[in-house]
C-alpha cells in the first residue's frame, strides 16, 4: 500500500499527516468550516469567521482555540491594528492515516472525524447546487456529481486511489497567498469517495453471491 508520506498530493512542506489521536480538535463541523476558511482566503479573525459561517463571535473564537491547541492552526502577526486576534492555517491539507485494527479508540475518533469532514463536503455539494444557476453554462458543463460501481480487487482499488490522486496533483493547487491571475481560473472543490459498498460481506474473497452472482441488495442500492 501506498504510504501516505509518499502520496502524490502530500507536500512535506505544506501538509500535516495525522493519526487519531490528533483528529479530536477537528472532529466538529464548525471546525471542518473554520479550518477550510482559513486555508481557502488566508489569515482572518474569529469576528470576521463568525460573519462568514453565521454563527456568534464567542462561537467561533471558542472552535479556534481548539483548534490553536491541537496545532492545526497558529497566531498570524499582522499590521492591521486593532486588538482582536488573528489566526491562520499552519498546513494546507490533512491526510489522515487509517487507525490500527486493534485499536478501537483510533477507529472511533477517526470515524468522528471523517463524519464532520462528510458533512462539509457535501454541505459544499450542497451550496454549489443552490449556486449552479447563476453561473455561465461552460461551467455548470464542466461540474460532475457522478456515482459509478467498480468491481476491483483491493489492489486495484489502492491503484485507481493513487492514479485519480496522480492526476489531481498535475493540477494547480490554490495558495491564498499567491494573487488570483486574470486567466479566467476559479476556485473548483474536487470531492471524491472510493469504498467497497457497504452491504457486501467484507470476509468474502469475491464479494458475489453463488456461482459468482452479485450479493442480494436492495433494490434502491446502486
Amino acid at each position: 500500500m501506498t504510504s501516505e508520506r509518499q502520496h502524490p498530493l502530500f507536500d512535506p512542506d505544506r501538509d500535516v499527516v495525522t493519526d487519531a489521536a490528533s483528529l479530536q480538535a477537528l472532529a466538529h463541523p464548525i471546525r471542518i468550516h473554520l479550518l477550510g476558511l482559513l486555508r481557502r482566503h488566508g489569515p482572518s479573525t474569529a469576528s470576521k469567521l463568525a460573519a462568514e459561517l453565521g454563527i456568534s463571535s464567542g462561537l467561533s473564537s471558542y472552535h479556534l482555540r481548539q483548534l490553536a491547541g491541537a496545532g492545526h492552526i497558529v497566531d498570524h502577526p499582522t499590521a492591521a491594528g486593532g486588538r482582536e486576534r488573528w489566526w491562520r492555517a499552519s498546513q494546507r491539507s490533512t491526510i489522515v492515516l487509517a487507525p490500527p485494527a486493534t485499536d478501537p479508540d483510533a477507529a472511533a475518533a477517526t470515524t468522528e472525524y471523517l463524519d464532520a469532514v462528510l458533512v462539509a463536503n457535501f454541505d459544499n455539494a450542497h451550496r454549489w447546487l443552490r449556486a449552479a444557476e447563476r453561473w455561465p453554462q461552460p461551467w455548470r458543463q464542466a461540474s460532475d456529481l457522478s456515482d459509478l460501481l467498480l468491481r476491483l480487487t483491493v489492489d486495484q482499488a489502492e491503484a485507481l486511489r493513487t492514479e485519480i490522486a496522480s492526476v489531481i496533483a498535475r493540477y494547480q493547487r490554490h495558495d491564498p497567498d499567491q494573487p488570483s491571475g486574470a486567466d479566467g481560473a476559479r476556485l473548483v472543490h474536487v470531492q471524491y469517495q472510493l469504498f467497497p459498498a457497504p452491504d457486501q460481506d467484507p470476509s468474502s474473497d469475491a464479494g458475489s453471491g453463488p456461482d459468482g452472482a452479485a450479493p442480494d441488495r436492495s433494490p434502491d442500492v446502486p
